[in-house]
C-alpha cells in the first residue's frame, strides 16, 4: 500500500497483479485519518482504511464482508496480518523485510526461504513437503519443482519495445511435468515495433489460438480471438470503464450469438441481453450490492426478485416473484436463523471463529458440530449418533469413525492427493498419478486394476481394464472427443458445430446416427435418431420445457412465476394439475376426477398421502429424519397394513416390523465365481459369458442380444426370441414385446405416463419425483399404488380402497405376488419387472436372482469398485432408479484434492469433473455454471428448501450476476464450500450475496 499523492489524500492498495485500488480520504489529515474505496465493482467496493485503531498504529483495511487486512505504519507498509469476518487470523512473519513464514489461525504454517537475490527459493509445509524455485540470469522463474519431484519449466522472450532499454520480458513457453511444451506464445509487432502483447498461442497438440487486439477500430476497444478450430469470439469493451459491452461467440458465422451489457457510470452491469434477446435488469444499493433482479424485463412475463441487507451488509431478505419472503438472521455476522415463507424457523449457533456449532430444523431436531481449531472433529445427529474425523498436520482428513468404531482411512501423497483409501473391512483402493497429476492406475481390493494413458494435453486417450481390454479416445484441438473405440474395437465418431455443440453422433455397425439441433439459447430443440425417429422440444422464455414431442406422442407443460410445474398433459389425456403451499411443498396432484393430496410437518417431511380412492398412507420419522413407520388405511375400513423400521447407532436399517415385514431370510447361495472385472462367470453350477464391453451374452439357458449402442435388444431361449426391446434417442425404452404382446411407452422426462398395447391406452398418474406412481389402468380396472420406504409396490388397491394384489420381496428384489390377475409391472423399488424376470433400471437391466446388473455400470469405477453390484450390497435402504449411482464421497474427495487456493474462474469445470468422479452423467452439460440445474436433476438431485441445514454433497448453483455472466457453482464437503478453489464461506465473493442461489441435494437412497 502506498500514497498516490503527497498529501496522502488518496491511498492505493497494490494487488499482486500490479493493479492499484484507490481509496479517497474521508477524514483526517496527513498520515492519519480514514479513507474509503468507491467506484470499483470488485470485491474491494465499499472497503475502508483507518489509521490508528485498536489494532495498532498501522493501517487497517476492512472489506465489505467484514474481513480485514492490517498494514505496518512504516513504509513500505507491509501486510502483517489478515482476518476473515470472524477474526480468524493469518499472520505474516518477516525476516530482513521478507515474508519468512505464513501462519494460519490454527497454527499451521508455510516456511519460505530466499536466495541471495531475495527471490523465493523454497516453500515448505510442516511435514517437510517442499516446493523449490529456480530463476534465470534475468531473475525470472525458470523452473518449479513440486513436492512430489515433478517439475514445471518456463522460458521468456526478451525484446526492447523501441530498440531502447529497458527490455520487455514476456513468458514465452511452459513445459509440464513430462517435459512437454504445453504452450508457446507468439508476440505482436506493430508498425515495426515489438509490443509484447500475445497474439498467438500454440498448444501441445499443435492447435493455435490467435488474438487480434485492433479488430474494431484500430485500437484495443475490441478483441477478436480465433480458436484452434477456426471459430472466433469477439469482445468489444467500453472505452471508459474498459468492461465488455458485447461478447459474440461464433463471430462471423450464421450461428453467431451476442450477449450485450449495459453499465452504470461505475461499470456495474445494469442490464444483460442474451442471444435470444432476453433482457435481465439489475439494481444496486449505494454499497454496490444487488437489490433487484428482473428477468424478462420490459415484458409481461417479467419475474422480479428483490433483496435487502443488514446494516453490516449481510443478506437480510429475499422476496421472490410470487412475493414470498425468506429472511436471514445473524449473530456476530454468522448466519443463525432462516425463516421460510411459511414462517418456520431453522436455527444455528456459531462460535467466535464463525464455525457452526449446531443446526436445528423448525421442530428443534439438532445436529451438533465439534471443532478443534479449524478442523471439524465430530458431527452428532439429532439422535446423538457421532461421526468423528481425524486430520494430519496439513489439515487433511486421514480417518473417520462412526459410532460403532468402524474406521475408514486415507493416505496422501506430497501434493495432497488421496493415494490410498482403506474401508472399515480393510479393503484397499490405491491410486497412482503421473507427473501432471493425471490418474494413471487404480488398484482394486482384489489385486487387479485399471490403467489410463494421456496425450500431451492431459486428455485421457486409453483405458485398460483388469482383463487387458482397451478402449480409446481421440480429440480435436478444442479438447472434444471426436472418435471413441470401445473394447469390442467398434468406433463411434462425433461432430460439433462452431459453438462447440455436439451435432452428430455416428454409432458403429447398425447403430445409426444421432443428429442434434439447437436454438440461439443453446437449448436442444431436436434430436433425430435414424433408428427411432425424432424427438423435439420447445421452451418458454425462462428455459422451462413447454412441450416434448416424439413418435410416441406429445407431452406439454406449464409453470408458475417461480418455475414450479403447474400442469402436464400427456398426449390426449386430461391435464394433470399441481398445487403447492407457500413453502414450495407439493400439496396436490389432480387429473380429471382423480386427486392426490399431501401433508407435511414443520420440518418439511411428508406425513401423509391420500390417493384418489381415499386410501391414506401415514408416515413417521425419528429425529434424524429416518422413516420409522408407515401405515395404509381408509377411514371406516379395516387397516390395509403397516411397516416399521428400526436403526442401529450408525443409522443402518436393522429391523423391519409390521404386517408386510419379511418373515424369513432369503436362502444362501454358493458356487459363485467372478472374474477380475467383477463379472459373475458362474452362478452355482451355471456358467455365464460376456462380451468385451461387459454385457451378459449367455446364462446357460438364455442368450442376450445387444445392439451397437450396447442396449439389450433381444432375449432368446431355445432359438426363439422371447423378448425384444427398442429405445428412443435418449436411451429410454419405448417398446417391449413379450408373450405375443407389444407395449409402447410415452414418457414425462424419465417417468412412463402412458402405456399403449394395440388400441388400448393405459394412462398412469405419476408424481414429480422419479418413479412416483399413484394410479394405473389394469385388467381389473383402475388400480392405486401403495409403496414402502424404497418405493416398492406392496399393495394394489381398487376404486373402493380394497387390496386386490399384494407383493413380497427379498432384500435383492426376488418378487412374489398374491395373484396373476393383474398386469402391473412396477414392483421392486418402483421399477418395471418384465415377464422374463429382469427389472428395467433405465441405464441397465437387473437380475434379482444374481443380486446384480447384467451389464457394466456406464459410469465405470465411479459407481464403485464392483461395476455390477446393486447399491453396493445394501439394498434394504438404498435404491438406484437409473442403474447409476453418484458417489458423493468420491465427488467431494476429487474436488478437495484438485481445489486451488484462489479461484481460476473454472468452477463449472471443477464441479463437473467432481460429479464425473462420483459417477454422474454430465453428457450435454452446459457451459455456464448458472445453467447446471438440469444436469443435476438428471442425476437425481433435487432443489431443497433454502432454510435447510447443509449436508455433505449439496451443490449450490448461483445465477448470472453483473460481472459474472456465467454464475457460480459449488459443493459442500461437510464443513466448507469448494468449487475450483477452497472457499472461505458460502458466497464465493461478496458480489454473490443476495443473488438467490438454489441448492440441490441427491435424493434419498440414490447414493451411499
Amino acid at each position: 500500500m502506498y500514497s498516490a499523492t503527497t498529501d496522502y489524500n488518496q491511498l492505493q492498495l497494490v494487488l499482486p497483479n500490479g493493479a492499484a485500488i484507490p481509496f479517497d480520504r474521508l477524514s483526517g489529515s496527513g498520515l492519519a485519518g480514514r479513507w474509503a474505496q468507491s467506484g470499483s465493482i470488485s470485491g474491494y467496493a465499499g472497503a475502508t482504511i483507518e489509521q490508528g485503531t485498536a489494532s495498532g498504529h498501522g493501517y487497517l483495511l476492512t472489506l465489505r464482508d467484514g474481513s480485514k487486512m492490517y498494514f505496518n505504519q512504516y513504509s513500505p507498509n507491509r501486510l502483517e496480518w489478515t482476518t476473515d469476518r470472524f477474526g480468524n487470523r493469518v499472520d505474516y512473519v518477516y525476516d530482513a523485510g521478507l515474508v519468512s513464514r505464513i501462519v494460519s489461525a490454527n497454527g499451521r504454517y508455510l516456511d519460505i526461504d530466499y536466495d541471495s537475490d531475495n527471490r523465493i527459493s523454497t516453500i515448505a509445509d510442516p511435514l517437510g513437503n517442499t516446493w523449490s524455485y529456480v530463476y534465470d540470469s534475468y531473475g525470472y522463474l525458470s523452473s518449479l519443482t513440486r513436492a512430489d519431484g515433478s517439475m514445471r519449466k518456463f522460458t521468456y522472450k526478451r525484446r526492447a519495445a523501441t530498440n531502447t532499454l529497458p527490455l520487455q520480458v514476456r513468458l514465452e513457453s511452459i513445459y509440464d511435468g513430462k517435459n512437454q511444451r504445453v504452450l508457446l506464445n507468439g508476440f505482436e509487432s506493430a508498425n515495426g515495433s515489438w509490443t509484447g502483447r500475445v497474439v498467438k498461442q500454440t498448444q501441445a497438440d499443435g492447435g493455435v489460438l490467435m488474438i487480434d487486439y485492433a479488430h474494431v477500430d484500430g485500437s484495443t476497444t475490441g478483441v477478436l480471438v480465433t480458436k484452434p478450430d477456426g471459430s472466433a469470439r469477439r469482445v468489444v469493451f467500453d472505452q471508459v470503464s474498459h468492461y465488455p459491452l458485447t461478447d459474440t461467440q461464433a463471430y462471423g458465422t450464421a450461428l453467431a450469438q451476442t450477449t450485450t451489457y449495459e453499465r452504470s457510470a461505475g461499470g456495474q452491469i445494469t442490464a444483460r441481453i442474451d442471444a435470444l434477446g432476453r433482457r435481465t435488469e439489475y439494481r444496486y444499493d449505494s454499497a454496490g450490492r444487488t437489490t433487484q433482479i428482473k428477468a424478462m424485463a420490459g415484458t409481461t412475463q417479467v419475474r422480479t426478485t428483490t433483496l435487502s441487507y443488514t446494516v453490516e451488509g449481510d443478506l437480510a431478505t429475499i422476496v421472490d416473484p410470487l412475493n414470498r419472503k425468506t429472511s436471514f438472521g445473524y449473530t456476530q455476522r454468522c448466519l443463525t436463523s432462516v425463516t421460510n415463507p411459511l414462517g418456520k424457523v431453522s436455527k444455528a449457533t456459531c462460535n467466535a471463529a464463525g464455525q457452526r456449532l449446531s443446526m436445528a430444523d423448525p421442530l428443534g431436531h439438532t445436529t451438533t458440530l465439534t471443532w478443534t481449531g479449524e478442523d471439524l472433529t465430530q458431527v452428532s445427529d439429532a439422535l446423538g449418533r457421532n461421526l468423528r474425523f481425524r486430520y494430519d498436520a496439513l489439515g487433511r482428513m486421514i480417518a473417520s469413525a462412526d459410532a460403532q468404531g468402524n474406521l475408514s482411512r486415507r493416505e496422501y501423497d506430497p501434493l495432497s492427493r488421496v493415494v490410498k483409501s482403506i474401508d472399515p473391512l480393510g479393503n484397499v483402493v490405491e491410486t497412482g498419478f503421473d507427473a501432471n497429476g493425471n490418474v494413471t492406475a487404480i488398484l482394486l481390493p482384489h489385486g487387479n486394476g485399471v490403467t489410463y494413458t494421456y496425450d500431451t494435453r492431459d486428455r485421457r486417450v486409453s483405458r485398460t481394464d483388469a482383463l487387458d481390454q482397451v478402449e480409446r479416445w481421440v480429440y480435436d484441438t478444442m479438447d472434444r472427443v471426436v472418435r471413441y473405440t470401445d473394447r469390442r474395437t467398434r468406433v463411434t465418431t462425433y461432430a460439433y458445430d462452431t459453438l462447440g455443440r455436439l451435432t452428430t453422433t455416428t454409432l458403429p455397425g447398425m447403430g445409426g446416427t444421432l443428429a442434434a439441433s439447437y436454438d440461439s439459447g443453446n437449448r436442444m430443440v431436436a434430436l433425430a435418431d435414424s433408428l427411432s425417429g425424432t424427438l423435439s422440444w420447445t421452451y418458454d422464455s425462462f428455459d422451462e420445457l413447454t412441450q416434448a414431442n416424439g413418435p410416441q406422442g406429445m407431452v406439454g407443460y406449464t409453470y408458475d412465476a417461480v418455475g414450479r410445474r403447474t400442469g402436464m398433459q400427456a398426449d390426449t389425456q386430461a391435464q394433470v394439475l399441481y398445487s403447492y403451499d407457500v413453502g414450495d411443498r407439493l400439496t396436490g396432484i389432480s387429473q380429471g376426477s382423480e386427486s392426490v393430496s399431501f401433508a407435511y410437518d414443520n420440518a418439511n417431511r411428508l406425513t401423509s398421502q391420500t390417493l384418489p380412492n381415499q386410501v391414506q398412507t401415514v408416515y413417521t420419522y425419528n429425529n434424524a429424519n429416518q422413516m420409522t413407520g408407515l401405515a395404509w388405511g381408509k377411514a371406516g375400513q379395516t387397516a390395509l397394513g403397516s411397516l416399521g423400521y428400526g436403526y442401529d447407532s450408525i443409522g443402518q436399517l436393522v429391523a423391519q416390523t409390521g404386517t408386510h415385514a419379511p418373515q424369513a431370510l432369503p436362502p444362501s447361495s454358493s458356487g459363485n465365481v467372478f472374474d477380475d472385472n467383477n463379472r459373475q462367470t458362474q452362478a452355482s453350477t451355471v456358467a455365464l459369458s460376456y462380451d468385451a464391453n461387459g454385457n451378459l451374452l449367455s446364462d446357460g439357458s438364455r442368450t442376450y442380444v445387444w445392439d451397437d449402442r450396447d442396449r439389450l435388444s433381444q432375449i432368446q431361449q431355445g432359438g426363439t426370441t422371447i423378448a425384444s426391446f427398442s429405445y428412443d434417442a435418449l436411451g429410454r425404452r419405448i417398446s417391449r414385446s413379450e408373450a405375443g404382446t407389444t407395449t409402447n411407452y410415452l414418457y414425462d422426462g424419465q417417468n412412463v405416463v402412458q402405456e399403449t398395447q394395440g388400441s388400448t391406452v393405459n394412462p398412469i398418474l405419476t408424481g414429480l419425483g422419479i418413479d412416483q406412481r399413484y394410479a394405473r389402468n389394469d385388467t381389473g380396472g383402475r388400480t392405486y399404488f401403495l409403496t414402502d420406504m424404497l418405493g416398492s409396490t406392496r399393495l394394489l388397491t381398487d376404486a373402493g380402497g380394497s387390496a386386490v394384489q399384494r407383493y413380497e420381496y427379498d432384500p435383492y428384489g426376488a418378487t412374489s405376488q398374491s395373484s396373476t390377475a393383474y398386469t402391473n409391472p412396477y414392483q421392486y423399488t418402483g421399477r418395471e419387472k418384465d415377464i422374463n424376470g429382469l427389472y428395467y433400471y433405465r441405464a441397465r437391466y437387473y437380475r434379482p436372482d444374481l443380486g446384480g446388473f447384467i451389464s457394466e455400470d456406464p459410469i465405470q469405477l465411479a459407481g464403485g469398485v464392483n461395476q455390477y453390484m446393486y447399491v453396493n450390497g445394501n439394498p434394504i435402504i438404498n435404491v438406484d432408479p437409473f442403474g447409476l449411482r453418484v458417489d458423493l464421497i468420491k465427488m467431494i474427495d476429487y474436488m478437495n484434492a484438485h481445489a486451488n487456493r484462489k479461484s481460476k474462474g473454472q468452477c463449472a469445470k471443477y464441479v463437473r469433473q467432481g460429479l464425473e468422479a462420483g459417477g454422474a452423467d454430465t453428457s450435454g452439460h452446459p457451459i455456464a455454471a448458472a445453467d447446471y440445474g438440469l444436469t443435476l436433476e438428471k442425476n437425481d438431485f433435487s432443489p431443497i428448501d433454502p432454510s435447510a441445514a447443509p449436508e455433505s454433497g449439496d451443490i449450490t448453483v448461483f445465477p448470472a450476476i453483473p460481472g459474472h455472466p456465467y454464475g457460480h457453482i459449488e459443493a459442500y464437503d461437510g464443513s466448507s464450500y469448494v468449487s475450483d478453489f477452497s472457499q472461505s464461506n458460502f458466497y464465493p465473493s461478496p458480489a454473490y450475496e443476495g443473488s438467490g442461489p438454489v441448492t440441490y441435494r441427491l435424493n434419498p437412497g440414490s447414493s451411499l
